[in-house]
């Protein structure tokens, strides 16, 4: 067998990904675009949070928990 060299593309980032950081219990979003509707989930599915930013990084705070935020089709499990 003659090995084949093939092209290895760079991963590109996914464009689907929400960009969020937690510090204690506070929630900052990145990137979003102010009029954005973020809607927040616990664990078992129930909505908790609603809201429509007012700023491009949003934040907010959520109670000790594991979550699942959705932005505009973008979303991502957070843990408080």
């Amino acid at each position: 067998l003659t090995p084949t060299v093939t092209s290895v593309e760079k991963p590109k980032a996914d464009v689907n990904q929400l960009e969020f950081g937690v510090n204690a219990n506070t929630v900052k979003l990145f990137n979003t675009k102010s009029g954005s509707k973020v809607t927040v989930y616990t664990s078992a599915g129930q909505q908790c949070k609603s809201f429509s930013t007012t700023t491009d990084n949003a934040s907010f705070d959520l109670n000790t928990g594991l979550y699942i935020i959705n932005v505009e089709g973008k979303t991502a499990k957070v843990s408080i």
